[in-house]
């Protein structure tokens, strides 16, 4: 019985919050006699917040999975790109989109044809352009023969096991950085 009283306490208080949201929503983008300039700055603003929420929810996802695999699967974060990266990319892209991020993509070296493996490049395949993910490869880079890598890119920025806050250029994750002389 009680229970039942929760559930229609809960729900009630569900619609009166919609409703007011609602309220609000029509009040701030319906009305007449604020500005256009107004109008501008708290969609600014709400953009902002939206966008360092988002960082900092990728962050703490990476962070939360990292747990899980070293506590469930005794993988350590250090271990991940020896071997399980693309594993991990993968759930990771499976988790983000899950929490309602959208253009959550898992990249990898064989998409692009100067860090890919012999094998790939015997795929007739379109290569991707590493300059539309926002990434230059530094002077002195010289990737391993057959070496492979697999990350996520969301919000303009690379992630990976070793880098948690994300990267704007994927040649500054750490793998990457590795190679360089």
């Amino acid at each position: 019985m009680i229970n039942n009283r929760f559930n229609v306490v809960y729900h009630l208080l569900c619609v009166v919050i919609l409703w007011v949201g609602l309220k609000i929503y029509i009040f701030i983008y319906k009305d007449k006699t604020m500005s256009k300039e107004m109008r501008e700055v708290i969609d600014n603003f709400k953009n902002f917040l939206i966008k360092e929420n988002s960082e900092k929810n990728v962050t703490e996802i990476i962070k939360k999975e990292l747990k899980k695999w070293e506590d469930d699967y005794n993988i350590k974060t250090c271990d991940i790109n020896t071997g399980d990266c693309f594993v991990f990319a993968e759930r990771l892209e499976s988790i983000l989109k899950g929490f309602g991020f959208e253009n959550v993509e898992v990249l990898t070296t064989d998409l692009f044809y100067d860090l890919a493996t012999e094998y790939a490049k015997e795929d007739e395949e379109i290569w991707y352009n590493e300059r539309d993910y926002n990434s230059f490869k530094p002077e002195g880079f010289k990737w391993v023969e057959n070496g492979y890598h697999g990350w996520v890119y969301v919000n303009g920025k690379h992630y990976d096991a070793e880098e948690v806050n994300g990267v704007r250029n994927f040649y500054d994750l750490p793998i990457f950085k590795r190679h360089t002389y």
